[in-house]
């Protein structure tokens, strides 16, 4: 589907002109609300929420590969020491 080029240079210029004249009026909005009494919502806190989240999510991905990594890896030899009795066969013989 082919858009023409000045269909695509309007719809440029009426993004720039409607995105002109609206600038950050949090100030403003606030004033106003206080005023009134209106109780204000701030949406600050999304961002640093979805980092610990997200930070927590990572923490707990690494620590579960940590884990399969070592299981996969089979029990470490020293531990084999301190349990000889693992290491005899059915019939009371080493191995």
């Amino acid at each position: 589907m082919a858009v023409e080029p000045e269909a695509r240079r309007r719809a440029h210029q009426w993004l720039e002109e409607v995105y002109a004249r609206g600038g950050e009026r949090d100030a403003e909005l606030a004033g106003v609300a206080g005023e009134e009494g209106w109780q204000v919502m701030r949406f600050e806190k999304l961002g640093r929420r979805l980092t610990i989240a997200g930070t927590t999510v990572a923490a707990a991905a690494i620590g579960g590969m940590g884990t399969a990594l070592a299981s996969r890896r089979g029990p470490r030899r020293r531990a084999a020491r301190l349990r000889p009795g693992r290491l005899t066969g059915s019939r009371g013989r080493r191995i």
